[in-house]
């Protein structure tokens, strides 16, 4: 019986995947999946990721966060205290708290690119629990001017 039970709680299991894109031109394509998963339990849960490809003399580049800035620069020290101060605004408690801290949030790999600047996605229980929801904060292009890599990706924008 106990296993009849486990198959009829299976039935409600649920998972959805889903993808937007932010921003699409001839090199550079910025998209955001999402992924939601309900196994029982009190909710369900989701999360992000994005995907940044960069097409560059013919080769297709996959971005990580660290392609787009100069090195030897103070980019992640600029780009913590941005993402810090906007998430305290918005009360994200686990950055309120301290427990996440600004090297944590300039580490983090889930954004996606767009002429508005780059847009940091946080998943339940990234940056709070999971009552608070998700957080998004783009952090604009004048914020990062001067640490973008003089020829990458999003020089584009700041020009």
């Amino acid at each position: 019986e106990d296993v009849a039970e486990a198959g009829e709680s299976m039935k409600r299991w649920s998972h959805d995947d889903s993808a937007s894109i932010y921003y699409f031109s001839d090199d550079l394509i910025s998209i955001l999946g999402s992924n939601y998963d309900y196994t029982g339990g009190a909710h369900g849960n989701f999360y992000n990721f994005g995907i940044n490809l960069w097409s560059r003399e013919g080769h297709i580049q996959e971005l990580k966060l660290s392609d787009l800035f100069s090195a030897g620069t103070r980019w992640k020290s600029v780009l913590g205290r941005y993402l810090k101060q906007a998430l305290t605004k918005r009360e994200a408690h686990w950055v309120m708290d301290g427990s996440v801290k600004e090297s944590d949030l300039a580490d983090h790999q889930t954004f996606t690119i767009s002429p508005a600047g780059v847009e940091f996605h946080f998943a339940p229980y990234a940056v709070g629990p999971y009552a608070q929801g998700d957080f998004h904060v783009v952090v604009p292009y004048a914020i990062l001017r001067s640490y973008l890599h003089k020829t990458g990706p999003l020089i584009r924008w700041v020009k």
